[in-house]
């Protein structure tokens, strides 16, 4: 290499070649690809289970939608309606909306579980006001 004229390097970034450089510098690209690999793997797994999670956040918010949500905005007024056919329908209505509201149970159906339970209540309700509260009175209550 060529000195200046003070006696140093023309290029101090030239450095001279010796096995501990090299060593060196090995050593630090090793520990490069090693720190690559691995930012990359984190960032793969962070995709792949970030996906799960938001997909899995996704089934739970549409199944509270499906059902627990969406059943309870079906209008008061079709309620009524379904409850009137009921009790014009049948001779023992309060039955009748318990036997669909237990057929949507056995489904597994929540949102219609919901539909009938609401049903019922109406049921309930009308024939408290037609008759003298026995029959609308909750079985649940029963207990003696």
């Amino acid at each position: 290499m060529r000195k200046s004229r003070n006696g140093k390097f023309a290029f101090p970034y030239l450095r001279t070649i010796t096995s501990q450089t090299l060593r060196t510098d090995a050593v630090v690209l090793r520990m490069t690809v090693i720190d690559i690999i691995i930012t990359a793997l984190s960032g793969l797994l962070l995709v792949f289970f970030g996906g799960q999670a938001l997909a899995f956040i996704g089934v739970v918010l549409w199944l509270v939608w499906t059902d627990a949500i969406k059943p309870r905005l079906i209008p008061r007024q079709e309620i009524d309606r379904v409850a009137a056919d009921i009790i014009a329908s049948f001779p023992d209505p309060e039955e009748e909306a318990f036997a669909r509201h237990q057929r949507a149970w056995y489904r597994s159906d929540a949102a219609e579980q919901i539909y009938w339970y609401r049903v019922r209540k109406a049921v309930r309700k009308r024939l408290a006001r037609v008759m003298d509260c026995p029959a609308a009175r909750d079985p649940r209550l029963d207990l003696f």
